[in-house]
């Protein structure tokens, strides 16, 4: 009888710490300030790599931070990143401007990524030129989040991405 009983506390002592575990992940996805990296690496129909990374600096409600992205065969695209954080569930959602060079030409577009301490995704929806030549999305519930960036220990693979 002893074993089970002792099988039995075992157990829910086990139980306990993942429970506990995955609350903390989620209270910390939702309110931890400080900085958060992703990095995607993924090969292409030609066999080359389409690579973006994201790095954001969290304070409070706001962030900052860079988005680049180097697609196969086209012209790379770094960025930064300023906006405001709301909570979504165990995700946040930071609405940001996001200021880039095109061709050249100084951009600014409106940018949304849901993220957590597990992904981040990337709104992806039609945009359109609103006030002072910012471009916004035309809808906001047609914006899809199908592309996704795995999060990663800040420093060894951003240390040439983020420079």
């Amino acid at each position: 009888m002893r074993p089970r009983i002792l099988m039995l506390i075992t157990l829910l002592i086990a139980l306990g710490g993942v429970a506990f575990f995955f609350y903390e992940r989620s209270r910390w996805a939702i309110s931890t300030d400080g900085d958060l990296c992703y990095f995607s690496s993924a090969i292409g129909e030609s066999g080359l790599a389409d690579v973006m990374s994201l790095k954001l600096s969290i304070m409070g409600t706001t962030a900052s931070g860079e988005l680049d992205s180097f697609p196969a065969n086209k012209d790379p695209v770094k960025g930064t990143l300023l906006g405001t954080i709301r909570k979504d569930g165990v995700m946040r959602e930071l609405d940001a401007l996001y200021t880039y060079n095109a061709g050249g030409v100084p951009t600014i577009e409106e940018r949304i990524i849901r993220f957590d301490t597990l992904q981040a995704l990337i709104g992806v929806g039609e945009m359109v030129a609103g006030q002072d030549d910012v471009y916004v999305y035309k809808d906001k519930k047609t914006i899809q989040y199908n592309q996704m960036i795995p999060s990663v220990k800040c420093g060894a693979v951003q240390q040439t991405m983020f420079k």
